[in-house]
């Protein structure tokens, strides 16, 4: 009688939370391939990127605080391109996915990863 009762209790405590959550959505998240990506040559330009073959170009503005990681590792701009240079050099462009991460309330971009 009493492993019912306390699979009962169980199930009440999760369908009871004891406060609710909400979840904010900070940003908005485009996966791409390195050759659909437009990078900026500076600290504060803009990001362009094509969601598909077809599409136009997507372009929004970094700031100073935008982020840039290389296979997790944080780099500063110019590291960054560098390592995009070098990939696109050994022509694995194609095998290499940019990740534009931007702001929900101003569209801008807040950092930017590359897997490759």
């Amino acid at each position: 009688m009493a492993k019912p009762l306390l699979i009962v209790a169980l199930l009440l405590s999760f369908a009871a939370p004891v406060g609710a959550r909400t979840i904010i959505e900070l940003e908005r998240a485009f996966a791409v391939t390195l050759p659909s990506v437009k990078l900026p040559a500076g600290d504060v330009g803009t990001v362009s990127f094509k969601t598909c073959a077809d599409c136009a170009y997507r372009t929004h503005r970094t700031m100073a605080t935008t982020t840039y990681e290389a296979n997790g590792r944080s780099l500063p701009l110019p590291e960054f391109l560098a390592v995009v240079d070098g990939i696109e050099r050994a022509g694995k462009q194609d095998d290499a996915v940019v990740a534009v991460f931007l702001a929900i309330d101003t569209e801008r971009v807040t950092r930017v990863t590359l897997n490759y």
